[in-house]
């Protein structure tokens, strides 16, 4: 039983966040062009419900994360460790 987003871990949504920013010195402006981004998403993991950057996402200890025992989507109950 379950959805696409609890039992195959789609993520639900992605978001980039601005992971760096060069400054300027003396007269230099800066700009969008100078921002370093890195694309975060969200999804249902082994029970929580996490906040991650995509590229660094294996352990479950990056991140963000809220314990959740029912699929927002579906109400499937989640089991830790599945």
């Amino acid at each position: 039983m379950g959805c696409n987003f609890c039992v195959k871990k789609s993520v639900i949504f992605t978001r980039d966040i601005v992971d760096d920013v060069s400054f300027g010195w003396g007269d230099k402006k800066i700009d969008i062009s100078d921002c370093i981004y890195s694309k975060f998403g969200l999804f249902i993991d082994r029970g929580y419900l996490r906040f991650v950057d995509l590229e660094d996402c294996d352990c479950l200890d990056h991140g963000n994360k809220i314990e959740i025992q029912f699929c927002p989507f579906c109400g499937n109950r989640l089991n830790k460790g599945e």
